[in-house]
């Protein structure tokens, strides 16, 4: 004689209630191992680029949070550093009037810069002008411009300073030696000698500067003598022994 075991409607039910629920539960807690390793995701800080990190102000053991007003670290890519200076309005006329083709195009046949580091001495590497800022500042009246210079022994850091060479080439032009320029009340003067030797200031004007010397513009003529050094130390109307 076979025996039959006999399940009520409402004890079906219940076990598929209770499948049901425990299928949920399972769906919740991997629901929350996910999140748990999102968040260990976030205490692993990979660098988006190869660089150089900066200080680390916290340690093992310090509470990081989303609140903290000062970053965890700086990194920076030095492979390539930009250097940012200021050209006249002037300056970027002359630039900009050297050519007829259209600004970037300028800029693309400009010859490569130098960069004079804060000992004097040039950057072993030249750069290249690439970017003009869209407006001038109105303060100072010059515009912001971007070359970029190749850095493989990482010697550039962010934050050097230093001077950018732009080469130009001047035609038929007068070299004055800086030292013989007085700055008064932001114009220059040289002191020409006259016939008989004596000291005579003359205002003059420049375009920029080539080695130690400045290039003339206007103020002297060819065949003028000048006082090569030691301006500041001369008299108007002073008579000078050769």
């Amino acid at each position: 004689m076979s025996q039959s075991r006999v399940t009520s409607e409402f004890q079906l039910k219940t076990a598929k209630a209770a499948y049901e629920t425990a299928k949920a539960n399972v769906a919740l807690q991997e629901a929350a191992v996910a999140t748990a390793r999102i968040n260990l995701g976030f205490t692993l800080v990979k660098a988006p680029v190869s660089g150089f990190i900066g200080r680390i102000p916290k340690r093992i053991g310090n509470l990081a949070s989303k609140t903290d007003t000062e970053p965890m670290t700086t990194l920076s890519d030095i492979s390539q550093v930009y250097a940012y200076f200021s050209m006249t309005e002037q300056d970027f006329l002359r630039l900009s009037r050297q050519s007829d083709q259209s600004l970037t195009q300028t800029l693309k046949q400009l010859p490569a810069v130098q960069l004079i580091l804060a000992d004097g001495k040039p950057f072993e590497h030249s750069g290249k002008v690439q970017m003009v800022d869209g407006k001038f500042d109105t303060g100072t009246g010059s515009i912001s411009v971007r070359a970029a210079f190749t850095n493989p022994r990482h010697l550039l850091r962010s934050g050097n300073t230093g001077r950018i060479v732009l080469p130009e080439t001047h035609e038929s032009v007068m070299l004055i030696p800086v030292q013989a320029v007085s700055d008064i009340q932001d114009k220059l003067y040289v002191f020409r000698l006259t016939k008989d030797n004596r000291a005579e200031r003359i205002a003059i004007i420049v375009n920029g500067k080539s080695g130690d010397n400045y290039v003339l513009v206007k103020g002297l003529n060819p065949g003028d003598r000048i006082i090569a050094k030691d301006a500041a130390l001369v008299t108007e109307g002073e008579q000078v022994a050769q």
